[in-house]
């Protein structure tokens, strides 16, 4: 619908370029609900990601002030920086583009990655050592969510489709960095931490 809508402008803007002189020249307005639809889209998708944005530096603040570490910030972003980029290039080599409100949607929903880091940090001891059901209680939360974003991945509609897909990927990894990339640096941290702070 967007390329129909820009093809016409195009062709209307041509036309109007060709206009007589000094005769009184109309101007090009749009209506119609595949119109508005564009319209509706773009505004939504522009909010979503200024919304996202504005989440992502709160959450940024929030942790900063909690923690007083920006060490362990920057850790507890990775698997959310990771599970962003790798759910992008699912969604974009099997899409070829993925809309705006996707990105900003999706790097809500796979924000909780940041609970997963918080987790490894406070649950492990002065040696780093974790309880045995530790990473079972991790992978459950992980499945749960993916249960969820799988429902929007087999809907009917292209937008959830792509939320979903870049939902599961974008968990799927930054699940796997939690457990295998933070746990080797966590330990370093949590040696130098104070009270309640990694």
């Amino acid at each position: 619908m967007r390329a129909t809508i820009e093809a016409a402008r195009g062709s209307a803007e041509e036309v109007l370029r060709q206009w007589p002189a000094g005769e009184l020249k109309p101007t090009i307005e749009f209506a119609g609900s595949g119109y508005f639809n564009v319209k509706s889209h773009d505004a939504i998708g522009q909010d979503a990601e200024q919304l996202a944005l504005l989440a992502i530096v709160m959450l940024a603040v929030l942790l900063l002030w909690a923690l007083r570490s920006p060490r362990f910030l920057a850790l507890a972003l990775l698997p959310v920086a990771s599970g962003a980029l790798a759910g992008f290039a699912a969604v974009c080599s099997s899409n070829n583009t993925i809309h705006g409100i996707t990105l900003a949607f999706g790097m809500t929903l796979i924000g909780e990655a940041v609970d997963y880091a918080i987790y490894t940090c406070v649950q492990a001891d002065e040696r780093g050592a974790r309880s045995a059901l530790f990473w079972r209680q991790v992978y459950l939360a992980v499945l749960t969510s993916l249960i969820g974003f799988a429902a929007m991945f087999f809907s009917g509609f292209a937008g959830l489709q792509q939320l979903g897909l870049f939902s599961i990927v974008g968990l799927l990894v930054a699940a796997l960095c939690t457990r295998w990339l933070l746990p080797p640096l966590l330990p370093r941290v949590a040696r130098a931490r104070s009270t309640w702070r990694c």
